[in-house]
């Protein structure tokens, strides 16, 4: 009788191999600087789009100028359990850790979508301390989702078995150092939130989720730079 665990490893690898291929084409999209059209400017935070090729919905880009150390900024990003006590504008997303080593983590998110009829989503990500490639240095955080059967196991601790799954997102932190010693730090984010929502809707929501994200990420870098 042949054994059931190669098996299960071996379509594990070939299930996130696909993800990955995707995700690193989503990366170069997000890290090329051509292409992005600012729309507005938000407390100081820029808000630019981008038209993703085979995708119906826009990436979107925040970026400011700062003198948060990269340390800090990087320190918080990847300190997902401790989220919702700086995370103060995006009350309605929720967090939790299923595995971590030095500098990668695999966590959950659940998205509460208080609209009616419209299903929660939630998705299963990577994230990693570094670039995605050699030849991008200037990503120092990367994520991407993952394949739900990749941790089918997993019961955390929001799901209620209604939930929509996210397949498709990615997002990259880049930082452009300026002589002044000050730097330009930016996230950009492509995630279609799937389900029937038009994507004049989707493109809204997730403007609004990437200025409040990141604006909670600089108010408390800024906190942590004056302590």
């Amino acid at each position: 009788m042949f054994s059931k665990v190669p098996t299960l490893i071996f379509l594990t690898s070939l299930i996130y191999a696909e993800n990955a291929d995707l995700s690193t084409s989503l990366f170069k999209t997000l890290y090329a600087d051509n292409g992005w059209n600012e729309s507005s400017i938000i407390d100081g935070i820029s808000l630019s789009t981008k038209q993703v090729p085979n995708i119906s919905i826009k990436a979107v880009k925040v970026h400011i100028e700062t003198n948060i150390p990269k340390n800090i900024i990087t320190d918080i990003i990847m300190d997902i359990k401790n989220y919702n006590n700086y995370f103060i504008s995006s009350k309605k997303l929720y967090f939790q850790v299923i595995n971590s080593d030095f500098n990668s983590i695999d966590g959950y998110q659940f998205i509460s979508v208080p609209i009616p009829f419209i299903k929660d989503r939630e998705y299963f990500f990577r994230m990693s301390s570094n670039t995605f490639l050699p030849d991008y240095p200037k990503t120092f955080i990367h994520w991407h989702t993952l394949k739900k059967d990749i941790y089918s196991y997993i019961s955390t601790d929001f799901q209620s078995g209604k939930e929509l799954y996210l397949d498709i997102g990615a997002g990259i932190w880049n930082i452009d150092f300026l002589d002044d010693g000050t730097s330009i730090v930016s996230y950009r984010l492509l995630i279609d939130p799937g389900g029937y929502l038009p994507d004049f809707a989707v493109d809204h929501v997730n403007k609004v989720n990437i200025v409040n994200l990141f604006r909670d990420v600089i108010n408390e870098g800024k906190r942590r730079h004056t302590l």
